[in-house]
């Protein structure tokens, strides 16, 4: 009889630890989308949203007693940190194809520092009453000032404008794409307690 009963128990407690682990992995991975939405240097952003997935995998690691290292537990830890890597740049590619609207704007200021290594600059814009947009839009060099550009903007000023061009229609993509990270961190998570509560079991069974 009680071997009838240990693997009800077991599947119950597998499918605790993927709860509290799906809980933990959808907190870090709305820490590191709720960081795209500020106006912090990227260099304190990212290093915010490198400290969440941290936290996160050390959290799940002591609450499901996963001292030791296997191939699915190395996995999980890079799968988990693209995923929430990935809400970083998902997330405003998410609310821009979802609520943003096209603007007919024109560039007003540039900043002559480069954003990013490839020599992308920031460019400040205005709309048709000369009303500034939220944010700025991060370009190629080829444009300049007073030059009339179509840009998704988000009414809330929340994400920074992007080229028209450049936004996923509808927000589709960026929500599947998103929605697939998740699900594979918990389809690892779930391999990851099956394995420990197997080596659990194998060790009280030698035992």
């Amino acid at each position: 009889m009680a071997v009838v009963e240990i693997a009800p128990r077991r599947h119950a407690r597998i499918w605790r630890d993927v709860l509290l682990l799906g809980v933990v992995y959808a907190v870090a991975m709305a820490v590191a989308g709720s960081m795209a939405l500020t106006a912090a240097p990227f260099g304190w952003v990212a290093g915010a949203v490198a400290a969440s997935w941290a936290v996160a995998f050390v959290a799940v690691s002591l609450a499901l007693d996963w001292h030791v290292m296997s191939v699915l537990r190395v996995s999980l830890l890079v799968v988990s940190f693209l995923a929430t890597l990935s809400a970083l740049f998902l997330v405003p590619d998410a609310l821009l194809g979802v609520r943003g609207v096209e603007v007919s704007a024109t560039i007003v200021a540039a900043d002559e520092t480069p954003a990013v290594d490839d020599g992308r600059l920031l460019f400040t814009l205005a709309d048709p009453a000369g009303r500034t947009l939220a944010g700025r839009l991060e370009a190629g060099d080829s444009l300049t000032v007073g030059d009339r550009v179509t840009v998704v903007a988000d009414p809330e000023g929340l994400v920074h404008p992007q080229l028209a061009g450049d936004v996923p229609g509808g927000g589709a993509l960026p929500v599947g794409l998103l929605l697939t990270m998740y699900g594979m961190v918990l389809v690892l998570g779930w391999l990851c307690a099956r394995q420990a509560h197997r080596s659990r079991s194998g060790a009280e069974g030698g035992a």
